[in-house]
């Protein structure tokens, strides 16, 4: 754990997220808070230091993010990870239901961290440019996930970033681009943290995910658009009409994935009435997808 750490306007990390000696043989990545970014930038090896766009550079391209993954992969240095800590947030909130909800990120920061060396360690494999933008973001929250649970021993900051992307793309589907659920639901429902611990390759985790390339465990980009479509019909601002007939056949798996968010914002009774009036999740799509059957 880091959160003290990471506090300090620099610091060495290896991709576990552990604070480390630079000189050590062992992928490593230098952590740079905004405020003090030029002089953090001098701690890199001088070749590595005139390779990369200066500070005001790399503040242009961090842009208004709370953190952002520079790849070097210079030898033992993976990368540099910007924190920006002030603009992360520590809450989220959503209306749904008619109801304004809130929900609490502790350890948004060291989650942040998490995520940002699995894009660091997602740019070291071989193949890795075959990855979309979107499946890079998942594999990154992937990475969190795992990391959290051999480092807390649980899956509750695993849960918290699921909890998140799915409140990000109720509020705004324009968040599907980081919209990791489909995912994470299946690591979540398909490991213990008992297996995670025993897991000390987080390639392995990739492997037997079917997440490699092409792989079998990505959902289908049109299937995206239309869980997007389908959240952005129910959820947004302005949906007055039911159309419990509308992408029906999409209904099921996509309450299945919202339902743990909504329980958590909600509470169970909340969340059952919810997915019972969107014909939501397993027993509510598939009543939906049967009665048009038979017509």
């Amino acid at each position: 754990m880091l959160s003290a750490g990471l506090l300090i306007s620099s610091l060495w990390v290896n991709l576990q997220g552990q604070a480390i000696d630079p000189q050590v043989d062992t992928p490593v990545a230098l952590v740079c808070q905004v405020s003090a970014l030029a002089p953090c930038l001098t701690l890199l090896p001088p070749a590595v230091y005139t390779s990369l766009p200066n500070a005001d550079r790399l503040l242009v391209s961090l842009g208004r993010r709370g953190a952002m993954a520079v790849p070097i992969q210079s030898g033992s240095i993976a990368g540099l990870v910007l924190m920006a800590p002030e603009r992360l947030p520590a809450q989220i909130q959503t209306i749904v239901g008619g109801h304004s909800h809130r929900l609490e990120l502790p350890r948004q920061q060291q989650l942040t961290l998490w995520h940002e060396l699995g894009h660091l360690h997602i740019s070291s494999l071989p193949g890795s440019t075959a990855y979309s933008a979107w499946q890079h973001e998942v594999l990154a929250d992937l990475y969190l996930l795992w990391l959290a649970a051999r480092n807390e021993g649980d899956f509750q900051g695993g849960w918290q970033q699921y909890h998140r992307r799915n409140l990000q793309l109720l509020n705004d589907i324009g968040h599907l681009s980081h919209w990791s659920v489909p995912v994470l639901f299946t690591a979540l429902k398909t490991f213990t943290v008992r297996q995670l611990l025993a897991m000390s390759d987080f390639n392995d985790l990739i492997a037997q995910l079917a997440l490699l390339p092409g792989g079998s465990g990505w959902p289908e980009p049109d299937e995206l658009k239309e869980y997007a479509s389908l959240t952005k019909r129910l959820f947004g601002a302005g949906s007055v009409q039911a159309l419990p007939g509308y992408l029906y056949w999409r209904r099921e798996r996509l309450g299945d994935w919202l339902v743990p968010s909504l329980q958590e914002l909600m509470g169970e009774q909340g969340a059952a009435q919810l997915m019972k009036e969107h014909a939501l999740g397993s027993e509510n799509g598939a009543s939906v997808g049967a009665q048009r059957n038979i017509r």
